[in-house]
């Protein structure tokens, strides 16, 4: 009994699945027939409104001060049971081509000053090319 509801059940599903009989003549071997499952026709396509985009608001943010820094003072001298330590580097380069002359420059400046007692050095570079044909000539 069991296997013949088994059975009612498996037919049932694969009628409806959509599974169907061939009985054309094809490549099956002799006393075979294949099975096709039929597939519904292309449905119409869907027609969508057109999308219009609403202008927005661009996001905008609210000023703020700038940040200053103030100047190091090189000769500042912290009073009795203050301690004081300022550091300051900078650097600049700049380079030219005129006319296919090239010239280049620039230096760096480091200052110091721990408890009162300072430093401070600068280094400069010129890359002239009036220079630069002296020192060939040196050579």
């Amino acid at each position: 009994m069991a296997s013949a509801v088994l059975l009612i059940v498996v037919c049932v599903a694969v009628v409806n699945a959509g599974y169907v009989w061939v009985e054309e003549e094809d490549d099956a071997p002799p006393g075979y027939k294949r099975f096709q499952q039929e597939f519904p026709k292309n449905p119409d396509p869907v027609k969508f409104k057109p999308f219009v985009f609403k202008p927005f608001k661009p996001i905008t943010f609210k000023p703020f001060e700038p940040i200053t820094f103030k100047p190091i003072d090189i000769n500042y001298k912290p009073g009795e049971g203050e301690t004081y330590v300022a550091q300051s580097h900078s650097t600049h380069s700049e380079s030219s081509n005129v006319n296919g002359v090239e010239k280049n420059s620039g230096g760096s400046t480091a200052m110091l000053n721990i408890n009162g007692d300072t430093e401070k050095e600068a280094v400069e570079f010129r890359d002239d090319p009036k220079n630069a044909k002296e020192e060939e000539d040196d050579e």
